[in-house]
């Protein structure tokens, strides 16, 4: 991509550390994960209107708690991952998520039943953002 497109990375670039430092200085998980929740679902909308006139469609999936071995890898203390399958089972339905559950809502994307889905943000979260 070229144009607006290398601009609107630079610019994520550019933004990263100031984020590194807010998350940093605010010490929370939560600060970390908005943020990027942000950031992406920003730069997803940019893409989208940018790409439209090439048909070309960008929409974006926001997952919750989902249970996979990852937080595992990610040298997260086990009050840190205790704290993860505690907001699950806060959450509206009690629970994480499963991975078949996001597969499904990328299929959906990848699908022709959403030849006209440009710039959409899909919360897969069990209804905690909504709580």
């Amino acid at each position: 991509m070229t144009g607006a497109s290398d601009a609107s990375v630079g610019a994520v670039r550019k933004a990263m550390p100031y984020a590194e430092a807010i998350v940093s200085d605010a010490g929370n998980p939560n600060v970390a994960k908005a943020l990027v929740d942000r950031v992406l679902r920003s730069f997803g909308l940019s893409l989208a209107a940018e790409l439209a006139p090439r048909r070309i469609r960008v929409n974006t999936i926001t997952p919750g708690p989902i249970n996979t071995p990852i937080s595992l890898k990610m040298g997260l203390s086990p009050e840190q991952i205790a704290g993860f399958g505690q907001m699950a089972a806060n959450g509206p339905f009690g629970r994480a998520g499963e991975p078949e559950e996001i597969a499904a809502a990328a299929l959906y994307y990848a699908a022709d039943g959403s030849r006209f889905t440009t710039g959409t943000e899909l919360r897969i979260d069990g209804g905690i953002s909504a709580v």
